[in-house]
């Protein structure tokens, strides 16, 4: 009987789950398979140094798996760069507070690290150039091109979190925990974060600390483009669902055909558009993440409805799945080699960022591992 299954709509409409826990649900009451979700972790689980694998479809979780004993669905730990969906969501919400405008330039809010950092090019830099990853690190024209920051050095994305503590008038880390991080039932997430440039303050997106199933409320939030339950059980958005559509799509088409805001995003891709760029979290990429792009980030037997990740400089990722209602968490330490980019001990990222990853090929082969646990399976119609 199909009488069990609840539309993928359903999520985006609740607003589930909200702050509380995540309600854990049988995947064929969402019209998936039990088995072949056990199947796909297994999958996923030979791949090296993989912490979780979390499912969750219209708002509820449907399967989660912890590799070697060290974690549970309570673990929380200090995650790599795939915390910087928390700053997207932050800027949604900062927006949606009426604290800055994404296109309006840096110089008009006076924010001294944002003069710092760009110089002559403050007036022309705006928060949207800095999440798209097209600001030109205040060497270039922004908006002229795309450059990835180096997840351990680069300064300018604590940028927003300056802007958005002079604009409201309080503490980053406060902020960000009233705002997103206990919204989410995730109170902690911001607490040991640390900003690039090694001065005191929190940051929107260096060393969170969150738990497999607090990052996948983070890309449910986007899911449900941004409606949320409240503890008293109403619903409200978080932020403008515009603005969850413009995260999770292409920003700058002419300078990178697969990036939206701080998300890669597999989508069709133009033979005559721009050659970047395959997935990349650090300066030094390699192997797959080195060469032009040439079709769509996942693959050409990848879905045709679009899927946004976050990646993490170390290999976590968080996959969403807007059309189908689905978020995939899979967090881990993995030093991303390929057979083009054989990864030595002396490439695993160091604090200062200088190791050599394959990106593109680790997002494929995550992908490969667990996409035939996604398809639907068609219930009986009896």
């Amino acid at each position: 009987s199909t009488s069990g299954r609840r539309g993928s709509a359903s999520a985006s409409s609740s607003g589930a789950p909200g702050p509380r826990p995540w309600t854990v649900e049988r995947a064929e009451l969402h019209g998936l398979s039990s088995n072949a979700l056990e199947e796909a972790s297994a999958n996923v689980e030979t791949v090296l140094s993989r912490d979780c694998f979390l499912v969750a479809k219209d708002g509820a979780i449907v399967h989660e798996s912890y590799y070697g004993g060290a974690m549970d669905s309570n673990t929380k730990s200090v995650v790599d760069g795939v915390g910087s969906l928390a700053l997207v969501a932050a800027t949604g919400i900062a927006v949606a507070q009426g604290l800055f405008e994404l296109d309006v330039p840096l110089s008009t809010y006076h924010i001294a690290s944002a003069e710092e950092a760009f110089g002559e090019y403050a007036d022309r830099v705006s928060a949207r150039q800095l999440l798209a990853q097209t600001h030109g690190a205040g060497v270039r024209e922004p908006g002229s091109a795309f450059t990835r920051d180096d997840p351990r050095s680069g300064v300018f994305l604590d940028i927003i979190g300056d802007l958005i503590e002079s604009r409201s008038g309080i503490d980053l880390r406060k902020w960000a925990k009233v705002n997103l991080a206990e919204k989410i039932g995730a109170p902690e997430m911001f607490e040991t974060s640390t900003r690039a440039d090694g001065n005191e303050g929190a940051s929107l997106w260096r060393d969170l600390r969150m738990s497999c199933r607090d990052a996948a409320k983070l890309g449910q939030l986007f899911v449900n483009k941004g409606k949320w339950l409240s503890v008293d059980g109403s619903t409200r958005q978080l932020f403008d669902p515009s603005f969850a559509v413009t995260a999770l799509s292409v920003s700058y088409p002419k300078l990178n055909q697969a990036h939206g805001l701080m998300t890669w995003l597999h989508v069709p891709v133009s033979a005559s558009g721009t050659e970047c760029c395959t997935p990349r979290t650090t300066t030094t990429s390699c192997g797959l993440s080195a060469q032009a792009i040439s079709g769509p980030i996942l693959g050409k037997n990848a879905p045709h409805a679009p899927v946004a990740v976050s990646v993490g400089d170390e290999g976590s990722m968080i996959y969403m799945l807007p059309e189908t209602g689905t978020v995939v968490v899979t967090l881990g330490r993995t030093a991303a080699g390929s057979p083009a980019c054989p990864v030595a001990p002396s490439d695993v990222v160091t604090k200062d960022g200088n190791g050599r990853r394959d990106d593109a090929y680790l997002v494929r082969t995550l992908w490969e591992a667990m996409s035939g646990a996604l398809k639907p399976i068609e219930l009986d119609k009896s």
